[in-house]
């Protein structure tokens, strides 16, 4: 089931520091902000940076598919994006951005004004 799935990611942000209480509110953000492939992609996220790589060997999905999903995220702020420098070489890595300071700013705090 499709809600299952931002319950999951619910669940998964209240792990952080400043976490994400039980809300209808927080879920109806979410579904707002994440597409069902993007939740599932951001349930394999912490507040630590990883490669597609990694994330590719621990969840048994294809690199390229979730480098897809990730900077699409990292294009809607749903995820921090960095370079880092490592041994051969320059890598992309992502983390997944808290509720606050994280979400809130990228969904509500940037003075965008539309429906959503």
């Amino acid at each position: 089931m499709v809600d299952e799935v931002y319950t999951r990611l619910r669940a998964h942000l209240n792990t952080f520091i400043l976490g994400a209480p039980e809300a209808v509110a927080i879920l109806e953000i979410l579904r707002l902000r994440f597409t069902p492939a993007e939740a599932e992609v951001a349930l394999l996220l912490g507040p630590s940076h990883v490669d597609a790589v990694t994330l590719a060997a621990r969840s048994n999905r294809r690199e390229d598919e979730l480098l897809t999903l990730l900077e699409q995220m990292a294009d809607k702020a749903l995820v921090y994006k960095k370079v880092v420098e490592r041994e051969g070489g320059a890598r992309d890595v992502y983390s997944l951005l808290p509720t606050a300071v994280g979400l809130w700013e990228t969904s509500f705090a940037t003075g965008e004004r539309n429906p959503r």
